[in-house]
């Protein structure tokens, strides 16, 4: 089953579109696109090619930013995890089954 357009407007200039999306997400993505043309440009009006260009630009700029961090994120929450079962099974391996501390070992 095919999904209806939907118009959204960017730039100044309406289109129309057809995605797995629905209608709030696009309208909440071409907000943004128009969010960052204003920045750039500093007007509601049609944007040129080019602000567009700067536009896709940035936001593939903050897209490889964030994926920098979550997997900076995703390493020290692995490390962190690792370095917990490290200090947990140290800490089982002076017990038995049942959570006794074991006999020392005889000295010498």
């Amino acid at each position: 089953m095919m999904r209806p357009a939907v118009e959204v407007s960017v730039g100044g200039q309406s289109y129309r579109l057809v995605a797995s999306s629905g209608e709030q997400t696009l309208q909440r993505y071409a907000g943004v696109v128009n969010e960052r043309l204003r920045a750039l440009t500093g007007t509601d009006r049609t944007s040129h090619p080019q602000a567009m260009l700067l536009v896709a630009m940035a936001l593939a700029h903050d897209l490889e930013q964030e994926r920098a961090q979550r997997r900076a994120d995703l390493d020290g929450a692995e490390a962190m995890l690792r370095q917990l079962l490290e200090r947990v099974n140290e800490a089982l391996d002076g017990v038995d089954e049942n959570g006794d501390p074991l006999p020392a070992a005889p000295a010498g």
